[in-house]
């Protein structure tokens, strides 16, 4: 089929260049998505999934002017999205490791160093619930410097405070705030 063909049948409703791509492409990109990228049979057809979905959209929006060969455009957009999503769950996985290095930092002295690694995921999900409860700006305030590690100068810029010393002096507050949300909550925990 031609992209225009495409085009006509997408935006008349008809699904059946759905069903021949599924059925010519769907088992050559979920395969060799499986061997490149290492990933479970599950995730492989979602992204493939996705990248049909990609495709007719693209197609519909006339973002696609022209195309020698989809079987390669459909696998290609299946190994970036996969590259895409793995990008995220690093940096996410990254950001919540620097998050649980500072959380058990918090608790230096007053936990016992020997929790198991169960006991420590609880009182990682303790610490990110009493964040909520000290409100927008201290848990603003407290990520942007311990997590996202901006400066004190930084944060006078990106959070609007009049001045370094007012940025500091809040920052102190917000965690004197937050280790007694912390607290009160352990003594619950243990």
């Amino acid at each position: 089929m031609t992209l225009e063909e495409y085009k006509q049948a997408f935006q008349a409703g008809d699904n059946t260049p759905m069903a021949f791509i599924f059925k010519e492409y769907g088992a050559y990109c979920v395969e060799n998505l499986q061997r490149k990228m290492n990933c479970d049979v599950d995730d492989a057809k979602d992204a493939f999934i996705e990248a049909v979905m990609n495709f007719r959209q693209r197609i519909l929006a006339d973002k696609i002017t022209e195309l020698t060969n989809l079987r390669n455009y459909l696998y290609t957009t299946c190994i970036n999205m996969q590259m895409a999503k793995r990008r995220e769950h690093l940096r996410l996985v990254n950001h919540q490791e620097r998050i649980k290095t500072y959380f058990y930092q918090i608790f230096e002295g007053g936990i016992d160093t020997e929790v198991s690694e169960e006991e420590q995921e609880d009182l990682f999900q303790l610490c990110l619930q009493t964040l909520q409860n000290v409100g927008e700006k201290c848990a603003s305030l407290l990520k942007a410097f311990y997590v996202d590690e901006n400066s004190l100068d930084q944060i006078v810029e990106k959070l609007d405070f009049t001045s370094k010393d007012v940025a500091k002096t809040t920052k102190s507050r917000c965690m004197k705030k937050w280790r007694d949300e912390i607290a009160k909550s352990v003594d619950s925990f243990q």
